[in-house]
């Protein structure tokens, strides 16, 4: 597994939810809703028979922090809790979440390839 480094961290959204699941996303090898990912948490990866390993270089080289005393999530330093999504041998972070009331946040983390 490795990191796609021509891929950077890019802010894909950042307004009211209303019109967030009307969207549709546009990235390189890519087109998706955001519907196509809040069912997967980052958690949930190893859940997938994900390598644990991969999974540790992941959390790391992202920088990434759990929290929860029951359900444990990812976040980003920003806070944004991070989901995952498995296409074509292909990994893609994304992190979001209500940066401020009614505001909120879609980044697009990274991109490693499988």
């Amino acid at each position: 597994m490795t990191k796609d480094n021509t891929t950077i961290k890019k802010k894909l959204f950042d307004g009211d939810e209303s019109v967030l699941g009307k969207i549709t996303f546009d990235i390189p090898s890519l087109t998706f809703k955001i519907s196509d990912f809040l069912d997967n948490p980052l958690r949930n990866l190893l859940k997938d028979n994900f390598n644990t390993d991969d999974f540790d270089t992941i959390i790391k080289a992202e920088k990434l922090h759990k929290e929860g005393a029951l359900i444990q999530n990812f976040y980003t330093e920003q806070n944004l809790e991070v989901y995952y999504l498995i296409v074509q041998n292909r990994l893609y972070l994304f992190s979001f979440g209500e940066f401020q009331p009614m505001r909120f946040i879609l980044y697009l983390e990274s991109v490693w390839n499988l």
